[in-house]
């Protein structure tokens, strides 16, 4: 059996969106929603399913695309533990005749703690700089429950096809 909210179950105000599903079946209830604007490029999205085995998931994403920034935070609750990512950009570039110029960075970081124990979290930071050419550097880590790495193998640059990273990653395992 399935239930489908109308796609404006009420007049929201100008520039926003809404819908939603319920299903209800043997193997439990499962419940979605969306709600978007176009506000500044704003957008979040909720859902959740709960099964009749005991599993359940609710997620929930934040994002914005405004011109060169975007960014997203997704957060998830299950059964099985919490989990969160977050990632940040920005983008300003242009293409002239025959090149690129401009700049582009990102951070990406993200984490988890399980109900059996186990966690990780990892995190990454690249930049790139564009004239004519490229030259793009990153730098990282992840930790885990029985690992620590430092991802320095990614220090360095690029320029077109030749680059240059001197280090390999640092990892101490415990």
């Amino acid at each position: 059996m399935k239930f489908t909210l109308p796609h404006q179950p009420f007049l929201p105000p100008r520039g926003f969106f809404a819908n939603g599903t319920i299903v209800l079946a043997n193997t439990g209830l499962s419940v979605s929603a969306t709600l978007e604007t176009s506000v500044m490029g704003f957008q979040m999205t909720v859902s959740g399913a709960v099964n009749s085995n005991g599993s359940f998931s609710f997620k929930q994403s934040f994002g914005i695309n405004s011109g060169p920034v975007h960014s997203n935070l997704t957060l998830t609750l299950a059964n099985t533990g919490f989990s969160s990512d977050f990632n940040f950009g920005v983008d300003v570039t242009t293409n002239a005749p025959g090149f690129t110029v401009g700049f582009r960075g990102s951070i990406d970081v993200g984490f988890s703690i399980n109900t059996d124990g186990t966690f990780r979290a990892n995190g990454n930071l690249t930049m790139t700089a564009y004239l004519g050419i490229s030259a793009s550097a990153s730098i990282g880590f992840s930790i885990d429950n029985h690992n620590f790495i430092i991802h320095t193998g990614d220090i360095g640059f690029s320029v077109g096809p030749f680059s240059y990273h001197p280090f390999s990653d640092v990892s101490i395992t415990y």
